[in-house]
């Protein structure tokens, strides 16, 4: 179930944009779920990126720009005093479809954009393979 949808159209050349208005974007999304889920709060924000995040959560290579993804990490944590999650949007899709499916243990999501990505979950695990890339199966590197 969809509790809140938006779209916002930046310059994704301009991620220090996205900074500042990552907080207003986020604000109505937490009050609305904040509104339907009470008594409960929210426990974290999850940001997904295209590209190749590793196990330190820094972006190693975004196509077709780089973006510097530590400003957008820690202005929602500041702002909302809750933890931020971030991981490859391929890892993060097979942990929605298992969180918002039918629960499987072991799952794996493939992500078409301008390349191919392969969440793979192994025992309710990333399976980050040998390089920690494991589903980095295709891209425009």
């Amino acid at each position: 179930m969809t509790v809140y949808n938006n779209m916002h159209d930046f310059d994704i050349r301009r991620t220090e944009q996205l900074t500042d208005i990552l907080p207003g974007l986020l604000q109505p999304v937490i009050s609305q779920y904040d509104e339907v889920y009470s008594p409960n709060r929210l426990a974290g924000i999850g940001i997904s990126f295209h590209g190749i995040v590793n196990e330190s959560k820094e972006l190693l290579y975004s196509p077709p720009v780089q973006i510097h993804i530590q400003p957008l990490l820690t202005k929602p944590k500041d702002t909302f005093n809750v933890p931020v999650y971030t991981d490859n949007n391929a890892n993060m899709a097979v942990r929605a479809e298992q969180a918002f499916t039918a629960y499987q243990p072991n799952l794996y999501c493939v992500t078409l954009s301008s390349g191919i990505g392969l969440g793979i979950l192994l025992n309710n695990e990333i399976f980050p393979g040998f390089t920690g890339y494991a589903g980095g199966v295709g891209s425009d590197i």
